[in-house]
């Protein structure tokens, strides 16, 4: 979780749990106990440790919530993007998947440029891999743009024949723990 809240760019929370859990309540939590029970103390403190710590930003979160209303969960999801996300799984090229992505697209008044770039994406996507190829597509709709994440367990050089088919700054690509992502953004007018 405290990767995920620096992720998020909420660095002084990150920073605030980070020093908690690793260093103040383990110590606390194994000082106090060993006095009391002694060297079956210091096993329990880790414990101990961990959940108090998990209680501390359970509190804290729910306190975050009630100064900042937008969010909600664990995870500070914005409320109203719940609503204006969409996730779809295209595995072997499912068509019919596809084609409901892109009409979604075209739904949330996605140009015809947009959508058939994001076609020609998972074109390249599943020609140059192999057959059984998984793509996660997530599609949020924000009030100024439109953004695409597709996620897709393919060899990292694929990457480079996306690079060729299309304009430099158009994408954003990365390489996360085995996934190749890439990002797509359309701004609405």
């Amino acid at each position: 979780m405290i990767f995920y809240y620096e992720a998020i760019e909420r660095s002084a929370f990150s920073t605030f749990i980070s020093v908690l859990y690793t260093l103040v309540m383990p110590l606390v939590s194994i000082l106090v106990l060993y006095n009391l029970i002694r060297s079956n103390g210091i096993w329990i403190g880790f414990t101990v440790g961990d959940i108090l710590i998990l209680i501390i930003i359970y509190i804290s979160v729910k306190l975050i919530q009630k100064r900042e209303p937008k969010y909600s969960g664990l995870f500070f999801i914005e409320k109203d993007l719940v609503d204006k996300t969409r996730n779809f799984v295209l595995t072997d090229n499912d068509l019919n998947a596809r084609k409901e992505c892109l009409e979604h697209l075209k739904n949330l008044n996605a140009d015809d440029e947009f959508c058939d770039n994001t076609n020609k994406i998972f074109d390249v996507i599943f020609d140059t891999n192999p057959h059984g190829t998984y793509v996660e597509v997530l599609v949020i709709d924000y009030d100024k743009n439109i953004h695409v994440d597709i996620k897709y367990d393919g060899e990292k050089e694929n990457l480079e024949h996306l690079k060729h088919n299309f304009p430099e700054d158009l994408l954003k690509y990365a390489e996360v723990l085995g996934f190749n992502t890439i990002e797509y953004e359309m701004d609405k007018s």
